[in-house]
């Protein structure tokens, strides 16, 4: 994880050494940036941790975070739609779900003694994996960016879109382990 978050470190610090503008925007531009990756991923992290959780709080706070991460974003990137602005809509109702109904999934998780070890694991290979795809589409997009053959570049867009597709299916099913069989749990334990 060290590795990774050094790694997108880097990027950023590339990505803006890149732009014309003055050093001080740069810098402020940097910690901007870095900051927004870097809680991305812990946030990430947080609602992988908290799958099959006990704990009503633990479910609350990383639900209601991760509601107004994606409010912000739908906010923030409501003149572009695209795959991922539908995406975040459809997270925004899946967190207010899980928010609403914690202490129901904390109440099954507990009587039902869920575990999702396995579930977590393959999360964060997933996530690992989709970040690692993202920085690789990010440096072949500045190693041959200069040179302007078709097919380069087709292959590095294709590495992005196919890394954003990746993380959408990612979070969908965070979001249908740890809501699991919603209707049935929420009739028996009403």
């Amino acid at each position: 994880m060290r590795k990774l978050i050094l790694l997108l470190i880097f990027i950023n610090l590339v990505n803006i050494n890149n732009l014309n503008i003055a050093h001080e925007d740069r810098v402020v531009l940097f910690n901007a940036i870095t900051i927004y990756n870097l809680l991305g991923i812990s946030q990430d992290i947080s609602k992988i941790e908290v799958l099959a959780s006990k704990d009503i709080n633990k479910i609350y706070i990383v639900s209601a975070i991760e509601l107004y991460r994606h409010i912000i974003y739908v906010i923030i990137n409501s003149s572009t739609i695209d795959l991922k602005f539908i995406a975040n809509i459809k997270f925004i109702f899946d967190n207010f779900i899980i928010y609403k109904n914690a202490k129901r999934i904390a109440r099954y998780n507990r009587l039902s003694k869920r575990d999702l070890s396995k579930s977590k694991q393959n999360q964060y290979i997933w996530l690992s994996l989709n970040n690692l795809v993202a920085c690789i589409g990010f440096f072949a997009e500045r190693i041959y960016k200069r040179d302007h053959k078709f097919k380069i570049f087709t292959v590095i867009n294709t590495l992005k879109i196919a890394s954003s597709i990746s993380e959408i299916l990612r979070k969908n099913q965070l979001y249908n382990l740890e809501i699991g069989e919603y209707r049935n749990y929420r009739k028996e334990l009403e």
